[in-house]
């Protein structure tokens, strides 16, 4: 038993040199070329020295790493007859291309390679680590601010609501809505209308606006003379405003001339104690047509 046992050992051992010694002849027939890497600082134009290089074998995939020498400079013993790219490690932009497919055993090859050195990435890296964590840590106290705000906002709408209370307490109001509008300011915003004239007219225009076409409940009246002139031939220009004060909300508004010919209509947003406006322009009339 010992014997078979001492004979399985020398088996191994003999199977193991057969397979170091094919390993060795195979790696000896392996073609070989050199290259030679020098490496130029992209900003100084000068050697870089002890910084990284990422070699990757084209046909393999296989990813090198190695550090230029003291002059800035590395020279590589690599396989024949296969493609690399070289690369600064840690660099975000593209790898240089080597194109070695058709260079046999034995030859060399110079390359001059141009980035910024590897700890420079590196630094980098750190400092938008650093910056994301900035980034995170001042959202979170953003939002901490604005929730802050929100109850600052609900506190003082509430002590502003007993305030007005108080104040209108032995007011006598016209109706309700006028009640409401006192006592609730913040819920209304102010919008205005621009007649922009930018077509050629000549006399007097007074234009309606109505809250929709029944002409229920009239906003304003915007009134101009005109005499074969436009509003300074621009858009922005107007020639006349007027303003409403309503509650927020979308509403439709529908304009007409005074003389009943010409009309407009569209709708419009109040945001609560904010501006807005809506512009009426001139030539965007259109005829009225005549009811049977």
């Amino acid at each position: 038993m010992k014997v078979l046992f001492m004979k399985v050992l020398l088996m191994k051992g003999l199977l193991l040199m057969i397979f170091a010694l094919v390993a060795t002849i195979a790696a000896a027939q392996t073609p070989m070329l050199t290259i030679n890497i020098r490496y130029i600082d992209a900003i100084s134009k000068k050697p870089l020295s002890n910084s990284e290089i990422e070699l990757t074998n084209m046909k393999t995939k296989a990813v090198s790493y190695y550090t230029t020498n003291s002059s800035g400079t590395i020279s590589l013993s690599q396989p024949a007859y296969t493609n690399y790219t070289i690369k600064t490690r840690y660099s975000p932009y593209a790898p240089m291309q080597l194109t070695c497919a058709n260079s046999g055993a034995n030859t060399r090859i110079n390359v001059t390679h141009t980035d910024i050195s590897s700890a420079a990435y590196r630094e980098q890296q750190q400092a938008d680590s650093l910056a994301t964590i900035e980034a995170e840590e001042y959202q979170k106290e953003y939002a901490r601010r604005v929730e802050q705000e929100k109850k600052d906002a609900i506190a003082k709408h509430k002590a502003d609501s007993l305030a007005r209370i108080e104040q209108y307490k032995n007011t006598v109001f016209a109706s309700p809505a006028e009640k409401d509008k006192a006592l609730n300011p913040e819920k209304y915003g102010t919008h205005f209308f621009y007649f922009v004239l930018d077509d050629e007219r000549d006399g007097y225009i007074r234009i309606k606006v109505f809250n929709d076409k029944s002409k229920k409940i009239q906003y304003t009246t915007l009134d101009s003379y005109f005499k074969n002139e436009t509003c300074m031939g621009s858009l922005k220009a107007y020639c006349q405003d007027s303003k409403i004060i309503e509650k927020a909300g979308t509403y439709t508004y529908y304009a007409v001339t005074a003389d009943g010919k010409e009309e407009w209509s569209g709708t419009f947003s109040v945001s609560t104690n904010q501006d807005s406006k809506t512009a009426i322009i001139s030539s965007k009339a259109r005829a009225v047509k005549a009811t049977k």
